[in-house]
């Protein structure tokens, strides 16, 4: 009797890996062309030049120099009325040459080219800054966007033109890495670009990428000191309130900053702990009320801090099962093992050769891997620090 417990349990860890990684994605994909119809909806008309909004760019920086000066540069070159326009450019506490190049830059651009300075002595953290600028601006919108992510000239206007539907809260960029640090990386921000678009098409996005995203000011409301992962909870609160976030591949940001291996490791630990935190403050993502919003959420990024949970317990159970002397289970237990193998190997020695679903496997493990770390620290209370380039990073990369 015990074993048939056993076994429906394992049915449904198994089910539940292959619903979240595999018929999601598939149903989702299916979906989501229903809704949208024969074809893709028309881009919203621009808005005339005497009605655009007022528009504020608000950019956190630590320990940036290497892309300071580019990014400045990008952002004088944005096509959007400069009358209508804040810049602000929030310096953390830097302790490289990040201030000195950033006032080099500046020295170069023509007068009136709006762009602020503003330099904070200590580094507080990034949702503190974030929380003392956007309440200093009084912008219809807000664009929030990271040091290396290069913006397209163009995009405040579209963003204006989606913002001009009062139900629309959020516009989020997709993300181009300019350089990947690993095949299975770049695979990986694919895959999640095609499923924020096609969530999009159900109800609203659900996130976007940090390194470039747009809100409406009035829907904002400051976030809690110690939230995480600040480019998921800050949209998803409005959202979560009733508005409506779009995906607009159009807009792309260009990501130049490559990630290292170890960095990009303790990167996805402090998501995972972000994750977890997420999921448990957002539960207005899960109001039946808005089922496709609800359907989305519950499937994809709402269970994804689970995965690593039942990952484990899917393991647990088929060797329990092998060892009762369950011929198919033990068979099994082989399977998951050699699978496991495969990825730690794939982790430790990364090469280009790698086939993809070798890749791919390597990636998806270590960041469950992570994620179940960065899960465990928020449930035992350990305080993450503030995540932040590393400061030899700027030489290194």
């Amino acid at each position: 009797m015990n074993d048939i417990w056993l076994q429906s349990l394992l049915v449904l860890a198994l089910w539940v890996l292959l619903y979240h990684h595999i018929i999601y994605p598939i149903l989702l994909d299916r979906l989501a062309r229903a809704r949208r119809g024969a074809s893709r909806p028309t881009s919203p008309a621009d808005v005339p030049a005497d009605r655009l909004p007022n528009v504020a760019v608000v950019m956190p920086a630590y320990n940036e120099e290497r892309y300071i000066a580019e990014k400045i540069s990008n952002l004088a070159a944005l096509d959007y009325p400069r009358d209508r326009l804040r810049i602000v450019i929030a310096l953390d506490g830097s302790r490289d040459a990040t201030r000195e190049r950033a006032i080099e830059a500046l020295s170069r651009l023509p007068p009136g080219h709006g762009i602020e300075l503003i330099v904070f002595p200590r580094n507080r953290g990034k949702v503190a800054v974030l929380n003392d600028c956007i309440s200093d601006v009084d912008a219809e919108i807000v664009a929030l966007t990271d040091t290396s992510a290069l913006m397209p000239a163009d995009c405040l206007r579209k963003v204006a033109a989606h913002m001009a539907s009062p139900d629309v809260g959020v516009v989020f960029a997709t993300y181009n890495l300019i350089d990947a640090g690993s095949e299975g990386e770049r695979r990986y921000t694919d895959y999640q670009t095609k499923l924020k678009d096609d969530e999009s098409s159900l109800d609203s996005a659900i996130g976007g990428h940090g390194a470039l995203y747009f809100i409406r000011r009035s829907c904002w409301q400051p976030m809690p000191p110690d939230t995480i992962n600040d480019d998921f909870i800050l949209p998803m609160s409005i959202v979560a309130s009733g508005s409506r976030g779009v995906y607009d591949r159009s807009i792309v940001a260009s990501e130049l900053e490559r990630t290292q291996s170890e960095q990009e490791f303790k990167r996805r630990v402090r998501i995972g702990a972000g994750n977890m935190q997420q999921t448990l403050r957002l539960t207005k993502l899960f109001d039946p009320r808005r089922p496709w919003l609800a359907f989305a959420f519950a499937s994809g990024k709402g269970s994804r801090p689970f995965m690593p949970f039942v990952g484990l317990l899917a393991i647990l159970l088929t060797a329990i099962l092998a060892g009762l002397g369950h011929t198919v289970y033990l068979v099994l237990l082989l399977i998951e093992m050699s699978a496991l193998a495969a990825a730690v190997i794939v982790i430790l020695v990364r090469t280009p050769s790698t086939p993809r679903l070798l890749s791919w496997l390597g990636y998806l493990v270590e960041g469950h891997f992570a994620s179940l770390i960065g899960s465990l620290q928020l449930m035992l209370g350990i305080r993450l620090k503030h995540w932040q380039p590393r400061v030899d990073d700027a030489v290194q990369h």
